[in-house]
């Protein structure tokens, strides 16, 4: 377990959404094992990740903040994502969705330990949470859930599928919004010419020049983060299009990325030089990535809880083993 914590009690030198992925890891971890000695070696380690998760909402409203602002991109910035190409911060919609998922496993896991006074401290957020999530990302008119909103108060909302599928998968959305949603998402990557081939892009509509990286070679659209192609997107947007009901655009997209999974590489080595890797693509399948991207693969795991529709399991008691 990583002990270096930083501000807000967060894993230093790290990207800013390690604290959430490493609670969900660990959620996963006791899912495949039921290896609760480990999580009990570790305890003080994870109640200093989890608290530095719920300190995060700084201003008390219910979402986490990050620490950069997120008026513009900069570089040398404090804070990012997954998607360090965009000036993600502030208000994160993506790093909230990541929290809610960790805060959900942190809850059953103090619940089964009989830890109440956690597992209720964790409960309470995660109430506020859902209504808190809708009434800060959502903007009623594009009818999607923007990416961030910067501590100027500007709304930033680019229509990332990644971002509106994740609430959904989480169950964040109500049934009806999620489907026109959905429905959109779908329309304008049609509209733009993505055949799904090589996968499905993030924002699905140009991101601005002034949240965008600087270097216009690498982020101008239908490359990269801006309008490029890889698989680590794909899973979110496959899913939802099955947890929404619409079976078969989802096995469409699915099957035709297999195909080319199969037949073509999917990436390029560790650094075989910027918009030389194939891990992402433009729609038209050139090359538009820089490094070697295991995360291309994670839209398989749409095999499994999609189209076969499995579920993972419950947790089992620690005296259940």
């Amino acid at each position: 377990m990583q002990e270096r914590i930083g501000e807000n009690n967060r894993i230093k030198d790290f990207g800013w959404e390690c604290t959430e992925t490493t609670l969900i890891s660990l959620h996963k971890y006791l899912l495949a094992t039921n290896d609760w000695d480990f999580i009990r070696h570790y305890l003080p380690q994870i109640n200093r990740l989890v608290k530095g998760v719920l300190d995060a909402d700084t201003d008390h409203d219910g979402i986490f903040e990050a620490p950069f602002h997120g008026n513009q991109f900069e570089e040398g910035r404090s804070s990012w994502n997954w998607w360090d190409d965009f000036a993600f911060g502030h208000k994160d919609a993506y790093l909230n969705i990541l929290a809610y998922k960790a805060l959900n496993g942190m809850h059953q896991i103090y619940t089964l330990l009989n830890m109440k006074t956690e597992a209720d401290s964790v409960r309470t957020r995660l109430d506020l949470f859902h209504s808190a999530f809708n009434h800060t990302f959502y903007n009623k008119e594009t009818g999607m859930y923007a990416g961030w909103i910067s501590q100027d108060g500007k709304i930033h909302d680019y229509q990332f599928s990644f971002v509106n599928s994740m609430a959904i998968n989480e169950g964040l959305v109500e049934k009806e919004r999620s489907k026109r949603i959905i429905k959109k998402l779908l329309k304008n990557m049609k509209e733009a010419g993505y055949d799904f081939v090589y996968g499905v892009p993030g924002p699905t509509v140009p991101v601005s020049k002034e949240d965008k990286g600087k270097w216009d070679e690498m982020t101008r659209w239908g490359r990269y983060e801006n309008g490029g192609l890889c698989g680590q997107t794909a899973y979110h947007f496959i899913q939802a299009l099955y947890n929404t009901g619409m079976k078969e655009q989802a096995d469409e997209i699915l099957f035709k990325m297999m195909d080319t999974y199969e037949r073509e590489y999917t990436h390029s080595g560790l650094f075989p030089g910027y918009l030389q890797s194939v891990d992402w693509r433009t729609k038209g399948g050139a090359p538009t990535g820089y490094n070697y991207l295991a995360d291309n693969y994670y839209f398989l795991l749409a095999a499994i809880t999609g189209y076969y529709g499995i579920k993972y399991p419950e947790l089992k008691s620690p005296d259940n083993r």
